[in-house]
């Protein structure tokens, strides 16, 4: 990832997650495509997001809406989500993962061409990171950046830390959440 492609591709692959019935901003996500999905487009995020107990993992909400951004209107396109695959959901606090599947076509009648993401499993010789969420920082309704870095791997875990170079407080992190949208920067 080249930090000069950010405004553009990052962006356009933020999603901002909130609840149908109220409007409420509940977490952060990502669009990601590749030609092996065809006509599919996945949306990763938290597990936690989607429930009304967070981390209990036992009220999950019926919908969600997903904001897309549409670079050409410089807005965002809403879309509904119903009935949520929970076999897509790690109900696993220590994953906290979740993929929502949307038709390819629905989106990019929306916004355009959605680029291609590729996802790597492995740190590599990445050290910078750039990160984009709806924090509480701006109230869930603006699209915030970090830049932290690699910090280390955890041990019993299957995670690592990465070191803020930001001065936010815990409250302004939240909406971030602990799974973000990182692009690795060598």
């Amino acid at each position: 990832m080249i930090l000069e492609n950010d405004d553009k591709l990052i962006s356009k692959v933020t999603v901002r997650l909130k609840r149908t019935d109220n409007n409420t901003v509940i977490g952060t996500g990502i669009l990601y495509y590749q030609d092996s999905l065809k006509d599919k487009i996945y949306i990763f995020t938290t597990a936690h997001s989607l429930f009304n107990d967070s981390d209990e993992f036992k009220e999950k909400l019926d919908s969600i809406d997903i904001d897309v951004f549409n670079d050409n209107s410089n807005r965002y396109e809403t879309i509904t989500v119903n009935n949520i695959d929970e076999r897509l959901i790690s109900k696993d606090k220590d994953s906290d993962f979740a993929i929502i599947i949307i038709e390819k076509e629905l989106i990019e009648n929306l916004v355009g061409e959605i680029p291609k993401i590729k996802v790597a499993k492995e740190r590599l010789d990445f050290s910078k990171f750039v990160c984009k969420g709806f924090p509480m920082a701006t109230m869930g309704k603006e699209l915030d950046v970090i830049y932290p870095i690699w910090k280390q791997r955890m041990t019993e875990v299957d995670k690592f830390q990465l070191e803020l170079t930001e001065t936010y407080t815990e409250f302004n992190m939240k909406g971030f959440s602990r799974w973000w949208n990182f692009y690795g920067c060598k």
